[in-house]
């Protein structure tokens, strides 16, 4: 627990700490030791024992951080948390429950305001949560699917996202069925309150684009796992050339040799290597010498050609030819549609771009429209089948 006798205490020591705390902050993805903390504060040990006393920093081992509650606050203002609280909205809702059940047990005029006050409180928060955690989903998958190199490591992070993205919808399903109930009904018309239906006015239009950006995001998990697999199908088909290659009956087993004298379209790829790893184990050997000697002889060389002057290439060697790849002007998309009315995703599917696109990629971009302009959107409750996809009706919103 902190060590404060008041909020203003607090507000203070973390303004008079600022510098400090924004230090580890941004370092709060790596250890931060306590000699470098204590070269940081200029030797000022006292200082940093006194915030660890009063529970703004946490010391674990030799390194230091900022207290869990800290940096939680912190993250969720600056909107640069990459956790995704499920388990916390699940809670939100319980309590939503609850306290409906306790305002129309409740008696008291005075007692049955506070619960009415939980509940604006929580169905305000609830939306913003779902949302949030939508977000940080959809920057973590980008994120860790252009970072990972490991295959396996991929696939089984996409699982679980995919796990946590059919926890948010499900939740969002129970809010939705719980705003339909009778309970809900009794509740809100024996409350009778503005600012409720004002709240849940804007908690249906969140519920809306959240299911549409987990749309987006489905559709993103989906095609990184098929070009997951894409790939390990070829790993596989690499390997088992390479093994039929190692045992001298590639050919006696298979019809790559056939294959490749047939292949022309090997004549237009650039070259590429691959590089295995060699064990420590087998560097140890005698066998390994003149690999080693070899790569010693290799890397002197480009040390000493490094060191070699040349003359400037030629600009004739270079191709000038622009490439460019065709992005549509979602913006100016956006303006059309509003300037139009009707149905989004009517709209995008009969749109004539300056290019081709075909339907999955009209999909994405009246995701994308919906996700980036929803504020100018009107997301109603209806459904309407485009071949085999069903979409939601989005209408411009009325001024």
């Amino acid at each position: 627990m902190f060590v404060f006798h008041s909020i203003k205490e607090l507000i203070e020591t973390l303004y008079q700490n600022r510098n400090l705390i924004g230090f580890l902050f941004s370092k709060r993805r790596i250890v931060v030791h306590y000699d470098n903390l204590l070269s940081y504060m200029d030797n000022d040990e006292d200082k940093i024992e006194t915030l660890i006393n009063k529970n703004i920093l946490v010391r674990l081992g030799n390194g230091i951080e900022l207290h869990e509650d800290i940096l939680t606050f912190l993250e969720k203002f600056t909107d640069t948390s990459e956790e995704i609280t499920v388990g916390y909205i699940h809670d939100l809702v319980q309590n939503i429950e609850e306290n409906i059940a306790l305002y129309l047990l409740e008696n008291n005029k005075e007692k049955r305001f506070k619960y009415l006050f939980k509940v604006r409180k929580e169905l305000n928060n609830v939306g913003k949560n779902i949302l949030s955690n939508i977000k940080v989903m959809r920057r973590s998958i980008e994120n860790m699917y252009v970072t990972e190199s490991n295959y396996r490591i991929k696939k089984q992070v996409l699982e679980n996202y995919d796990k946590k993205r059919d926890d948010i919808d499900q939740l969002i399903g129970d809010i939705q069925k719980l705003l339909k109930s009778s309970d809900w009904d009794y509740f809100s018309k024996v409350a009778n309150d503005h600012d409720l239906q004002k709240i849940c006015l804007n908690l249906r239009t969140d519920l809306d684009t959240a299911r549409t950006n987990l749309i987006s995001i489905t559709q993103k998990i989906i095609e990184f796992l098929n070009d997951i697999l894409q790939q390990e199908k070829i790993d596989k088909h690499i390997q088992d050339v390479k093994r039929l290659k190692d045992q001298f009956v590639l050919q006696e087993k298979s019809d790559f040799e056939h294959v490749v004298h047939n292949e022309s379209s090997f004549f237009f790829q650039s070259r590429f290597e691959v590089t295995t790893n060699l064990s420590l184990s087998y560097l140890l050997t005698d066998d390994a010498t003149s690999i080693i000697i070899k790569v010693a002889k290799k890397e002197q060389r480009s040390v000493l050609s490094t060191a070699t002057k040349t003359e400037p290439i030629d600009n004739a060697y270079f191709d000038t030819r622009e490439k460019y790849r065709y992005i549509p002007n979602l913006n100016n998309l956006k303006h059309q549609f509003l300037a139009r009315g009707g149905d989004l995703f009517e709209f995008i599917i009969h749109y004539e771009f300056e290019q081709a696109i075909d339907v999955n990629k009209r999909v994405t971009i009246f995701c994308q429209i919906a996700n980036l302009y929803s504020d100018e959107l009107f997301f109603t409750d209806k459904f309407k089948w485009h071949d085999d996809i069903e979409y939601m009706i989005i209408q411009p919103k009325e001024k």
